[in-house]
């Protein structure tokens, strides 16, 4: 994983932000307000690249700060509405990209391509009877995107090595989302990602996980979802 300046949505938002000028920014889509309120900015570019909201001047906002954070020297602040503070912009649900101030591309533009690192889960290693436990799938896909939104977002999360059927009820239990979904094996995958070096996740690997992988690591591939949402924290791991 090569660190890079806009390598997080979090950080792309704050440069493009700092380009217009806007330090106070105001969210007006509806919220999940726990997430607001402990991810802050990286939550709001999340929305913003899913949903594919754009930013606005609106100068009837106004509302409360609920969290402020510092990028570059610069201090910015989050408000949501219910408070008599003017934001330099907002974060609008139904501004069309010709009239926006910053559109959800030009955050996207600064996020790197391909989405490395990435984190593959291989389909094919899951067994019949864990493929028919559809329950247990669909809360771990839940938790499995959720925790790449905490740092990443969506294409930085592949699934692999399933069919059609199941990619489309993947998508339709998993929400509004841009995770990788396809067909391919992981080594295909990866290999048009041009993914240097991988590093394997098993429960039952010779050598733990180590700082410098995550931070040298182009991909990590997971066998399993019971794998990726237990061992995202991390467990073991063979790198090649």
């Amino acid at each position: 994983m090569k660190i890079a300046y806009a390598e997080r949505p979090l950080t792309a938002l704050f440069e493009v932000l700092l380009g217009k000028g806007v330090y106070r920014l105001g969210f007006k889509p509806f919220y999940e307000a726990r997430k607001l309120e402990s991810l802050g900015f990286q939550y709001v570019a999340v929305e913003m690249l899913i949903n594919e909201y754009n930013i606005v001047y609106d100068p009837a906002f106004r509302g409360k700060v609920v969290k402020e954070d510092n990028y570059r020297g610069v201090k910015f602040k989050l408000l949501v509405k219910n408070g008599d503070l003017k934001p330099d912009a907002i974060v609008s649900h139904k501004t069309p990209q010709a009239k926006a101030m910053v559109t959800w591309r030009e955050v996207a533009e600064l996020l790197p391509t391909p989405p490395l690192p990435l984190f593959v889960i291989d389909f094919s290693t899951l067994t019949s009877q864990e493929i028919a436990d559809v329950t247990s799938i669909k809360i771990q896909i839940e938790e499995c995107v959720g925790r790449i939104r905490e740092h990443l977002w969506d294409p930085h999360l592949a699934i692999t090595s399933i069919d059609k059927s199941v990619a489309d009820w993947i998508h339709s239990v998993a929400g509004r989302n841009k995770i990788i979904i396809t067909p391919s094996k992981p080594s295909e995958l990866l290999w048009s990602m041009d993914a240097d070096k991988v590093t394997i996740i098993r429960q039952d690997a010779p050598h733990p996980l180590t700082p410098n992988d995550i931070l040298s690591s182009d991909a990590f591939l997971i066998g399993g979802f019971r794998i990726a949402c237990q061992d995202m924290g991390w467990g073991g791991c063979l790198t090649t």
